[in-house]
């Protein structure tokens, strides 16, 4: 005969099960009382600054397209004449002038085109080279260089590849500067994101070209969409604990090394046109003035993968950094570079033309 448990025993057990599921049943509870009163504190409190978009958003968005390929770009033959200013923090802007690709370029810049003539310059990148169309035209015009722009607000290495690649027959340029700067890391993945989520840029970016996205999968778009109370007091967190950083990780090797295999093809692309492939490193704010950021370490990173490629490269990083007043060439509340900052880059630019003229 088998021998079986005292009587005791088993009520014991079972009353350690029944506690287990009543701690546990409370525990659950207690998180469910917190959490959702939580959410929508948080929604509240928050969730403005990720979901509802800024008047300054809004009112750039009314002039934006949807793009299959690059997501979106300016509203075409938009002329400077209508006088459409944006006030951004407390960024100056030129009268908004796009040309028929739906991109941001000086009257002056949009009649050279319209003449037929080609291009000595023609230069990609995001905000910051788009900040530079018409200021670098006439800079590189008194230098002897006729310029233009392809460059967009928001967009990153695969986006300048695909402007450049459609384009560049049309303009012939010499030269291509190749504007680089440090969120290019993460927009990279956020673009390779949006391809894979099939929606439209503005439906995948909770409405705008610059609004969080609302995930690929099913539990990442349930979180950013049902707790974005949370998720935005996560990301309010993030951004007080970093400060003026971009991200508080930095990039990672794989979101280098992507960058970095960007940027190779396009050199072999503008080889291939007869183009002179030039990449322009653009440091924030915060590197110009500390002379660090985990971005700018990833530069380096970057810089390491692409020797085989034998790129040429312009560092703005070492002169905005000895530059007497490294704040000065920014804004005082936007991050963007100002007239000064611009004004430096082209010089440096030329310079480093004038330096090697001779390169293929």
């Amino acid at each position: 005969m088998e021998p079986t448990e005292p009587p005791q025993t088993n009520v014991a057990q079972r009353n350690k099960h029944l506690s287990f599921a009543i701690n546990l049943a409370l525990l659950t509870m207690s998180v469910f009382v917190v959490a959702v009163p939580a959410e929508f504190v948080f929604r509240h409190r928050y969730g403005h600054m990720f979901y509802n978009p800024r008047p300054a958003v809004q009112a750039v968005q009314q002039y934006l397209t949807l793009d299959p390929k690059i997501g979106f770009k300016w509203q075409p033959n938009i002329d400077a004449e209508r006088g459409i200013r944006f006030s951004i923090n407390d960024m100056t802007t030129l009268p908004l002038s796009t040309d028929s690709f739906g991109v941001m370029n000086s009257p002056a810049a949009k009649k050279e085109y319209a003449a037929g003539g080609s291009f000595d310059i023609v230069g990609v990148g995001d905000s910051f080279m788009e900040m530079g169309a018409a200021p670098f035209h006439d800079r590189f015009k008194q230098a002897g260089y006729s310029y233009y722009s392809l460059a967009i607000h928001r967009q990153c290495p695969p986006q300048y590849n695909a402007q450049f690649t459609a384009y560049a027959p049309d303009l012939q340029p010499k030269i291509l500067l190749y504007g680089l700067f440090e969120n290019d890391f993460y927009e990279t993945q956020d673009f390779q994101s949006w391809q894979k989520s099939g929606l439209d840029w503005f439906t995948y970016h909770s409405g705008t070209w610059c609004g969080p996205p609302i995930g690929v999968g099913v539990c990442d778009r349930f979180l950013r969409t049902h707790a974005r109370g949370w998720y935005a007091f996560a990301r309010v967190l993030d951004s007080k604990y970093r400060g003026e950083n971009i991200s508080s990780s930095g990039p990672g090797i794989g979101e280098t090394a992507d960058v970095a295999d960007y940027i190779a093809n396009s050199a072999r692309v503008a080889h291939n046109t007869g183009a002179r492939f030039i990449l322009i490193i653009i440091p924030s704010k915060q590197t110009a003035i500390s002379g660090d950021s985990l971005e700018s370490r990833a530069y380096d990173t970057m810089l390491e993968l692409l020797q085989r490629a034998s790129i040429e490269v312009v560092d703005l990083r070492k002169p905005f950094h000895e530059h007497p007043d490294p704040a000065s060439l920014y804004y005082v509340k936007d991050g963007h570079w100002n007239d000064k900052g611009i004004a430096l880059a082209a010089d440096i630019i030329l310079k480093h033309l004038e330096s090697r003229p001779n390169e293929p």
